[in-house]
């Protein structure tokens, strides 16, 4: 379809190579906030048409909107300074009535935002589709739901090889955390993952898994026991500050020490704190760990805390000091058939924990959970 330059306010409108080139930037769509309008077809009547306008974030002349600057007239035409919006945005912003509720400042933002956008959608590639696993489980009486929207934007530049991929969920277990309750778990995530490996069925040409999981961190690990490496998997987080699931890129990344807080007695007696979402009291460690050796991986530099991970970087730097941690007690304790784990993180370290683990030939994990009611930790599951 032939792109008809839009008339505008301005005595000399953008050339025409300007105006195909902001048409590609913001893929034919309004760039203000929220709004991402097609700009070539009518919504009500399906007709086609151009029902676009190019609007100036500084404006084309000097007692035009937000037209009092220091940018030179003849550089407003050009395309750093020029946004495609529906009819509807490009009034609004420009409206005498609302003066200075759209800034410079905020519109740069808008058309910044709207542009890397498009830019990210239309980089992905043949072949960079992924298969979503969605774990859902009640944390403090409360589920949680992933949306689909949020899911789009983590898995940038992939996307979702279906609208549902799998859903895990647990939010149907009857209250409570006896015995029953695990293995209920357990089995749902079984049957569930199994099928993702099992020969034969559709989902065997399934190339890379994208896992969004929120749930009791036993059985997070447990999950993670049963995705297979054999599968490129990526895991994601809930960032609590923003409500979503994008891993940020801005900001220093996580540094963890790993020490030994105890001799034991016995060198196949072996114990690991992970106090990173929070501190482990030593006092709400069972009784029975005075003859181990009690090991803890925490955060270097910061006292634990539930917002400490950001950045994707932050979980694989945690995943290498985890494999040199298993390495070092493989060497040092030759005889240790099992760690006892009492855990305090957030959900993808849980998954890397059980995924990071090499069957026959790591110690298996005997976890251990938290709950005040029940008077403190309690051993819940092994896995490996």
């Amino acid at each position: 379809m032939k792109i008809i330059k839009t008339t505008t306010s301005v005595r000399k409108n953008p050339d025409d190579l300007t105006v195909i080139k902001l048409w590609v930037r913001a893929g034919g769509r309004c760039g203000f906030n929220g709004c991402n309008e097609y700009l070539l077809i009518d919504n009500l009547t399906l007709e086609e048409a151009n029902f676009s306008n190019i609007a100036h974030v500084v404006g084309a002349e000097l007692n035009g909107p937000r037209g009092k600057s220091n940018l030179p007239l003849e550089q407003r035409n050009k395309i750093e300074n020029l946004m495609l919006l529906c009819r509807k945005h490009h009034k609004l912003i420009d409206d005498k009535k609302l003066e200075g509720r759209y800034p410079v400042e905020l519109l740069q933002s808008y058309k910044k935002r709207h542009e890397d956008r498009i830019f990210q959608l239309t980089d992905i590639q043949e072949g960079s589709k992924t298969f979503v696993v969605r774990l859902r489980g009640k944390i403090d009486g409360e589920a949680v739901t992933v949306p689909n929207s949020h899911i789009k934007n983590a898995i940038l530049p992939r996307y979702m090889a279906d609208d549902t991929g799998m859903e895990i969920d647990l939010t149907a277990l009857p209250v409570g955390d006896d015995a029953n309750y695990w293995q209920t778990g357990k089995q749902i995530i079984s049957e569930k993952i199994d099928d993702i490996y099992r020969p034969g069925v559709e989902k065997k040409e399934i190339e890379h898994i994208s896992v969004f999981a929120i749930g009791p961190i036993p059985l997070l690990m447990f999950l993670g026991n049963k995705l297979s490496n054999a599968i490129e998997t990526d895991l994601f987080h809930l960032h609590k500050d923003v409500e979503n699931w994008t891993w940020k890129t801005d900001g220093d990344s996580v540094k963890y020490k790993m020490h030994l807080l105890s001799e034991g007695k016995d060198d196949c007696l072996v114990a690991l704190l992970l106090s990173l979402s929070g501190p482990i009291k030593r006092e709400d460690l069972p009784n029975t760990l005075k003859d181990y050796w009690i090991y803890e991986i925490t955060l270097d530099q910061t006292i634990p805390n539930r917002m400490f991970m950001r950045k994707k970087e932050d979980l694989f730097s945690f995943r290498k000091n985890f494999r040199q941690f298993l390495c070092e007690v493989r060497e040092k304790h030759k005889r240790v058939k099992e760690i006892l784990l009492f855990p305090a993180i957030p959900a993808p370290v849980a998954i890397a924990c059980g995924r990071d683990l090499i069957k026959k030939t790591d110690p298996a994990l005997k976890i251990y959970d938290f709950n005040k009611n029940r008077g403190g930790f309690r051993e819940i599951l092994t896995i490996n």
